[in-house]
């Protein structure tokens, strides 16, 4: 049965370790995807000529024309001829021209930046990208990015109009795996709290009593109940009377009319029955019943215990003489005081 329990935990605890690791590799990647200090360390400023197809750059743009070249995406991104500053294989920098496909939000913010730009050239992570000219979407790009930039050259380069950098892949790629980081934090999480549910679970399993107060003294008493429930103490009781709910264990008496309440007999000097008739401002009146145990016992703080059993109504204490009586015949030291009865 523990096998059992450790196993069902593992298969909970290990999985949703595994999707919580996960989603944050995905997280990590997604948060660094554009990261500009981390490309800066591996040096990847953009050069038109050392350029990788699909490989995210840097592009330190000094300059970029308010109008868009072609829009690529209904509306959502539109292509800019910008102005950046490229290094050659010596260090030298150049002012270039390329196509920049920007969404409305990043080239709203770089027009608005246009006219600072030459001094304090705007770091931009993009992707660089070849287009397929026979791809319907973008077929007259070039025949558009090369007549804006003949406003600026007179004869530029086909390199430089017919391919273009995008921050749209990058930006796509960040939203996916955030998504999915997301996708898989959930389950992740949930695995979690049920690997530590059943943790907890286990727990009160493996103690008869887990969160119930004195309990250890009976399962020092008899270790067989240790790893029990609660039921096995009624199924096992030598005496059981299930209306009052009222059980005897071997030397313990034990009710769970509010709970699980327990007593040791043999440190019992005397008990009673206390009868209490409540009287609530709205509603009828009625009755509670408790168990009260005396004791004279020098290691136990609370001399005098008082614990709620059922109230079956006129007849409980008729009832709890079958009680009294085998007290009087297996505990003979308890001494049966009469019952008694206070109003409130």
């Amino acid at each position: 049965m523990r096998k059992n329990r450790v196993r069902s935990y593992n298969k909970r605890f290990y999985p949703g370790v595994a999707f919580i690791v996960a989603a944050i590799l995905c997280l990590v990647f997604a948060l660094t995807r554009l990261n500009i200090s981390l490309l800066e360390m591996q040096n990847k400023y953009f050069n038109l000529y050392d350029a990788e197809k699909n490989e995210v750059y840097i592009l330190k743009v000094n300059g970029i024309d308010k109008n868009s070249v072609k829009n690529s995406d209904f509306g959502k991104w539109a292509l800019y001829l910008v102005s950046y500053l490229e290094k050659d294989k010596y260090g030298n920098e150049s002012t270039e021209l390329i196509g920049l496909e920007l969404d409305e939000e990043t080239a709203k913010q770089l027009i608005d930046k246009k006219n600072t730009l030459r001094d304090n050239p705007e770091k931009i992570a993009g992707t660089f990208v070849k287009p397929d000219i026979n791809d319907k979407k973008v077929m007259d790009y070039g025949l558009r990015t090369q007549a804006a930039m003949k406003k600026y050259i007179k004869f530029p380069k086909s390199r430089r109009y017919q391919n273009y950098v995008s921050i749209k892949p990058g930006k796509d790629t960040q939203k996916l795996f955030l998504i999915i980081s997301l996708v898989l934090f959930i389950p992740g999480l949930a695995l979690l709290y049920l690997a530590h549910r059943h943790q907890k679970f286990a727990e009160a399993y493996n103690n008869l009593f887990a969160g119930y107060p004195d309990t250890e003294e009976i399962v020092a008493a008899y270790p067989e109940l240790r790893g029990k429930r609660v039921i096995t103490l009624a199924k096992n009781a030598s005496y059981a009377d299930k209306e009052t709910n009222v059980f005897i264990y071997k030397d313990f008496f034990f009710t769970t009319a509010t709970g699980l309440a327990i007593y040791h007999l043999t440190k019992a000097k005397s008990v009673y029955h206390c009868q209490q008739t409540l009287y609530p401002e709205n509603g009828s009146p009625y009755n509670k019943s408790f168990l009260v145990f005396e004791t004279n016992d020098p290691d136990t703080p609370v001399r005098t215990r008082r614990i709620e059993i059922h109230n079956i109504g006129e007849d409980t204490d008729a009832h709890l003489q079958t009680f009294f009586d085998t007290l009087r015949k297996d505990f003979p030291h308890i001494e049966i005081g009469k019952t008694k009865e206070n109003k409130k």
